[in-house]
């Protein structure tokens, strides 16, 4: 698990992005604060140093992590490295 690192996702399409941010538990689980609105969104994690996360999955531009949300669910993101 990624135990402490930060997840950011983006929304796509939207004129005025929004941006949601939380950070993952001792478990990797993470849940932001507030319900995401349905949309496609692209994400990023950012690691504390502590954790390895292949450099790829650190900014929105280079991660290729997009999400569909739809009402209510579960996301599971798996981060490996190639």
């Amino acid at each position: 698990p990624a135990a402490g690192v930060e997840v950011t996702v983006v929304s796509l399409g939207l004129k005025e992005p929004r941006v949601f941010t939380a950070k993952a538990d001792d478990t990797g689980a993470f849940t932001f604060p507030s319900p995401l609105p349905p949309g496609k969104y692209a994400a990023m994690v950012t690691p504390p140093k502590a954790v390895a996360v292949p450099e790829k999955y650190q900014t929105v531009l280079t991660s290729g992590i997009t999400l569909s949300v739809g009402s209510g669910g579960t996301v599971d993101i798996a981060l490996k490295a190639k």
